[in-house]
């Protein structure tokens, strides 16, 4: 049985060799390419890549609270990655995400060379945390990520339309209330310096007994990393 697994191990990792992508990363980008909707990839590509990878760093369900599934993939991606170095789940997502990115812009998915910048990193991390942050700075800085921002913020032009979330509430006793989440779409009134001012326009029709903090017509602030850019076409 070991030698078993050790011929399939093998096949697997020369299989992730000669090829662009391991099977698991093609299959986690099938995945998102079908179960997300087109306003979310909609903005997700037309986002500056490290802009995009940190805005939708939970949205696409590729973590859990313990970090122990790749959207589905848990034995064998992980397995590809850590034989590859990378062994923290945050840093594996953040390599799809980059991957996914650069697949919907038909840019150079350079796998490989996100792979071992990670290996790099986490070798770093165990060693010492400031040299590693400070090696990640000088090769991610702030600075350029502050431009790609800037870029990504003019998108959110007056007029444009969002989609975003707001609450309803519903009362049970003196001492008890829920809440639940409601989609909504908005007219971007105003962008000053990180806060986004959206007039809604539609909202969603909330659970029985449940009641609109926000109505059609309030003005609520955001920010551009908490609604999503409906595409221009359909304003």
């Amino acid at each position: 049985m070991k030698k078993l697994f050790l011929l399939f191990l093998s096949v697997f990792i020369i299989s992730c060799s000669s090829s662009k992508l391991p099977f698991g990363i093609r299959k986690t980008i099938y995945q998102l390419d079908n179960e997300l909707n087109d306003t979310t990839k909609y903005d997700f590509k037309i986002a500056p890549e490290q802009v995009a990878t940190f805005k939708y760093d939970w949205s696409f369900g590729l973590h859990t609270p313990n970090g122990h599934n790749i959207k589905g993939q848990k034995r064998l991606l992980k397995l590809y990655f850590k034989l590859n170095g990378v062994s923290s789940p945050y840093h594996m997502s953040e390599i799809i995400r980059t991957t996914y990115h650069r697949h919907l812009n038909n840019q150079p998915l350079k796998f490989r060379e996100q792979t071992k910048y990670f290996k790099k990193y986490e070798k770093l991390l165990k060693k010492n945390m400031d040299t590693a942050f400070a090696w990640d700075e000088r090769n991610k800085p702030i600075e350029k990520y502050r431009e790609e921002e800037k870029k990504y913020f003019k998108l959110y032009a007056n007029g444009r339309l969002v989609i975003g979330t707001t609450s309803a509430w519903k009362r049970y006793s003196k001492s008890s209330s829920a809440s639940t989440d409601v989609e909504y779409i908005g007219r971007v009134i105003n962008l000053k310096e990180r806060s986004l001012y959206v007039e809604i326009i539609q909202v969603e029709k909330p659970k029985d007994g449940f009641k609109l903090n926000q109505k059609v017509g309030d003005t609520i602030q955001e920010s551009p990393y908490s609604v999503v850019l409906i595409p221009s076409e359909r304003k």
